[in-house]
């Protein structure tokens, strides 16, 4: 059990880590000339075939066991929460033509927040105490992590926009995940997500694109984010969630914003000062406190 746990939680880690480098990776691609919108549709193209792949070969493998067909209903649902997974991807990447990485990745994690107030209107449950302390935190880490009173720079409005677009479809992606399918296996939740995501991100790309798509990416920087973003993650964190404490779980995949945030300081150069260390410190011990029943449970 304890073998299972932590093998549960270190799937959950590396699936998180996964998510939290891409945008370093998207500014990468776009200083090789590709541009952000075949990055994302390539991610897609090349992950949704590698999913199906996945889910043939998991069937395969355990042709007894018995694996509960989708019904057209769940394929709809599925796909419908992949398009919101599809909506967080694309204006995710596009923020980060107007502001740093580290501070697109912050912006994101206003979903924690975000969260709580969706779960309170949809499921009409009110927030406790622990949950409104850790909102507070929240926004005073964000204050500091955004360097909003201690910098010169003025912050492009439209990426705080696209930043904080992403974090409200991140968090309707995980509200829809965790209601939609739960009878299904990882891997075919995670195909037909990732299908809905793609039938949403090309509709949206392909016209911008259609006279200037480079083949090359396919078989280039596609393979990576297809892997890193389309494919590993939601098998990593839907395999590896159930096997940790709820509250554990979340916590760990908000590593995803520390990982954002080296990498962006590593390889890109930004600029990371004392009051975005702070407020990044602030964020993540917020998290720690929404989560502290669930942990202790």
């Amino acid at each position: 059990m304890k073998n299972s746990t932590f093998l549960g939680g270190i799937l959950v880690a590396i699936g998180a880590a996964c998510y939290g480098m891409l945008t370093t990776f998207v500014k990468l691609a776009e200083n090789h000339g590709f541009n952000m919108y075949e990055i994302t549709l390539t991610e897609y193209i090349i992950g949704v075939p590698a999913l199906f792949l996945v889910d043939y070969f998991m069937r395969k493998r355990n042709p007894q066991k018995k694996h509960p067909k989708p019904t057209a209903k769940n394929i709809r649902n599925l796909m419908l929460a992949g398009g919101t997974m599809g909506i967080t991807t694309f204006v995710y990447y596009l923020s980060v033509q107007y502001i740093s990485v580290s501070i697109a990745i912050v912006l994101l994690m206003q979903s924690v927040w975000i969260g709580v107030l969706l779960d309170a209107i949809f499921n009409k449950t009110k927030p406790d105490f622990l949950k409104l302390i850790a909102v507070i935190i929240v926004l005073g880490g964000t204050v500091l992590a955004t360097n909003l009173f201690f910098s010169e720079i003025i912050l492009d409005w439209r990426g705080i926009a696209l930043g904080f677009l992403a974090a409200i479809s991140y968090s309707i992606t995980i509200l829809a995940t965790n209601k939609v399918g739960l009878e299904l296996s990882t891997a075919t939740r995670s195909k037909y997500m990732a299908l809905g995501a793609l039938v949403l991100v090309s509709f949206i790309t392909i016209p911008l694109i259609i006279d200037n798509f480079h083949v090359e990416i396919l078989y280039t920087w596609g393979i990576f984010f297809g892997v890193f973003g389309a494919l590993l993650p939601p098998l990593l964190l839907n395999y590896g969630m159930p096997k940790v404490n709820l509250g554990v779980g979340a916590i760990i995949t908000s590593m995803e914003l520390p990982v954002a945030v080296a990498l962006a300081y590593f390889l890109l150069n930004e600029e990371v000062n004392i009051y975005q260390v702070l407020g990044i410190i602030l964020i993540l011990i917020a998290v720690v406190t929404m989560n502290i029943r669930e942990i202790r449970s």
